[in-house]
């Protein structure tokens, strides 16, 4: 089993505590004081070097000093080390959180960027990532650690994460080995086909529902159609249809005649008006083509008009580009001119720099006496060759950028003469587009052109005339009459063609009927059968609930876990509640609260094959700590004013 325990971890300036040594010593430290005094301060550091978190598994939380005021303290290191020995290799585990100041260039004043954090294993830095893959390694993972240094954490999690850390813990229970001895559940297994006992559950469910709601309705579907049987005598209705449909051929060879005639009018009235609508695209082509030939010139001077507007619109954009590339052209020669003031001046101050001998570089530093005076001479020479050569350096490096400020200021005023006279041709070529431009732009009468046209008004002529000659159409007035006997005769046979219908429906109905009462019986046979099979599910259910609650609380000393909760209809449901003494969890005092902590941590230590230091906050309300292999750090209040540690 892997043993992990902490020897002694080092606060400087972690939330308050501006240094804090804490050794460990034995399998138990207890750490005592008043509230305030800093002793949950330090299970915050324990779980902060190692995950970045609080005790209470909070990233976001404030890790600085804070002054009286409650601002904090700027420039303050935040540290925490901590020395572990994990299997007698000592580990040692730093993490830092500092503020990122800088000064900006041209400020005398640094400013706040930030925060960085790093992190150290050994002395050897680890990003984010390695760390944590190397705490993983060393320890174990993140989610098992904390679950097995604080009482609290497996009772604080979600239920079903719980269930899944007990059920993990026992193995796998198989469905054959709660069926093992019972033919019922054996079946039962058989019936799954590949499917899990839950999902067959709700399938068994969702058929039930079905099924009810079939038999619920069926008894009222039967009366509803005991109600839609109607009594009818087909033979009059019968005898009735067939003389009407006698006189409705009549009716058809009269109608038919009438309009092969009509029709043959109408071919004839037709070709007319084909005639007629011939013309009439003839005339409107016309149209057309007087339109075109009198807005074609138009157009074309539209056309020239658009093109020139469009060469002064981009001759005038050039120019406010040139323009504007002026005017940061002139901000360069301005910005030279102050350059070259600058270097002037600074050429004047390095090349007025005069050497000062300090009396104190020739004497010994080690037995304070002053050097001879060959060699003062040897070490003057010797600055005043350096002092000259830095000074020649200095001042031809504050030469060639007084020549590249000269050539920069040249190029500039180069581009402003440039751009300058192409401003003037853009001036130039405008004048001249503004001359070209036609002076006539008024819009011709098409309406005008087209009523002088002597052809189109012969067209219009020969259409009008066309119209006149158009036959009118022939009524004949007995077709009207047919029609509506016709329309007549046609109502009473749809309603005797209802009427025996109905007689058919009649017999449908009984059909139907027998049916809804077959599968009335049918409905209740499978619903007595769903039922049947839902009782075995429940008992086969219950033997699993029993079998993983036994092996489950196999694991404890002391406490027992609730896994499932029964329903009012007699179902279950999965549920994860530690208990003592059948008190649950959240109900127990404080004392059985850690207790039961320590029992669960070590049952987990146990079946992940590590130990390690367990923090025990409150310890003060229990008597009678639970033994573990695990260090314990006991944090307990006292009525002392500051930390106790023992």
């Amino acid at each position: 089993m892997k043993q992990i325990e902490i020897k002694q971890i080092h606060l400087l300036n972690f939330k308050g505590v501006r240094n804090l040594l804490v050794d460990f010593v034995g399998n138990v430290t207890t750490i005592s004081g008043d509230n305030g005094t800093g002793k949950t301060t330090i299970f915050d550091a324990f779980t902060w070097v190692l995950f970045g978190n609080d005790s209470e598994d909070r990233k976001a939380f404030n890790v600085k000093t804070l002054d009286i005021q409650g601002n904090a303290i700027e420039k303050l290191p935040h540290e925490v080390t901590a020395t572990f020995v994990v299997d007698n290799q000592v580990v040692t585990i730093r993490r830092c959180f500092n503020e990122k100041w800088q000064k900006r260039r041209g400020s005398a004043v640094e400013e706040f960027t930030g925060h960085e954090e790093e992190r150290f294993i050994n002395d050897v830095p680890y990003s984010v990532k390695d760390f944590t893959s190397k705490i993983n390694e060393l320890f174990c993972s993140e989610e098992i650690f904390k679950l097995i240094t604080s009482p609290f954490a497996f009772n604080g999690l979600k239920t079903d994460k719980q269930r899944n850390i007990l059920t993990t813990m026992i193995g796998e229970i198989s469905d054959a080995e709660i069926a093992n001895g019972y033919t019922d559940f054996q079946e039962l297994l058989k019936s799954l086909q590949g499917k899990s006992l839950d999902e067959y559950r709700k399938e068994i469910t969702a058929k039930k529902r079905v099924i009810k709601t079939e038999i619920t309705t069926i008894p009222s579907r039967i009366d509803e159609q005991k109600r839609n049987v109607i009594d009818v005598n087909t033979n009059i209705i019968a005898e009735e249809a067939n003389k009407l449909e006698q006189r409705l051929s009549e009716i058809n060879a009269q109608l038919t005649d009438i309009v092969n005639a009509e029709e043959a009018s109408n071919k004839a009235i037709s070709e007319q008006y084909d005639v007629i609508r011939r013309k009439e695209r003839e005339l409107n082509d016309l149209k057309i083509k007087v339109t075109t030939d009198v807005m074609q010139e138009y157009n074309d001077t539209m056309q020239r008009i658009a093109n020139i507007n469009g060469k002064i619109n981009l001759a005038k954009a050039d120019s406010d580009r040139k323009q504007a590339m002026i005017a940061r052209y002139k901000e360069i020669i301005e910005n030279c001119n102050q350059r070259r003031n600058e270097l002037i001046a600074n050429w004047k101050t390095i090349n007025a720099e005069s050497l000062v001998f300090d009396e104190n570089e020739f004497i010994c530093p080690t037995c304070k006496r002053p050097f001879d005076e060959g060699e003062i001479a040897i070490r003057k020479a010797e600055m005043i060759e350096n002092f000259n050569k830095d000074k020649t350096r200095r001042l031809a490096r504050n030469n060639e950028l007084g020549k590249q400020n000269n050539e920069d200021k040249a190029k500039a005023e180069r581009a402003v003469r440039e751009l300058q006279l192409g401003i003037e041709d853009n001036n130039a070529e405008i004048a001249e587009l503004l001359q070209s431009l036609p002076k006539s732009t008024e819009k011709p009468n098409i309406e005008l052109a087209i009523a002088n046209s002597e052809e189109i008004k012969a067209l219009q002529v020969e259409i009008d005339n066309l119209r006149q000659q158009v036959t009118a159409p022939t009524t004949n007035e007995s077709k009207q009459q047919l029609i509506s006997e016709r329309d007549s005769i046609n109502l009473i046979l749809r309603e005797s063609q209802r009427q025996l219908a109905l007689a058919d429906n009649n017999k449908r109905i009984g059909d139907r009927i027998a049916e809804l009462e077959l599968q009335y019986r049918s409905q209740c046979e499978a619903l007595a059968e769903l039922e049947r099979i839902e009782h075995i599910i429940e008992q086969f259910s219950k033997r699993k609930t029993e079998l993983i609650e036994h092996k489950v609380n196999d694991l404890f000393a002391i406490v027992k876990f609730r896994m499932f909760e029964s329903l009012i209809n007699g179902g279950e449901v999965e549920t994860c509640v530690a208990t003592i003494n059948g008190v649950p969890f959240a109900d127990l005092n404080s004392a059985s609260r850690i207790n039961a902590g320590l029992d669960i941590i070590n049952a987990i230590s146990k079946h992940y094959n590590v130990v390690a230091p367990i923090f025990i906050d409150n310890a003060e309300s229990i008597n009678e700590i639970m033994a573990t292999q695990s260090q314990q750090v006991r944090l307990q209040v006292s009525n002392e004013s500051t930390l106790t540690i023992k």
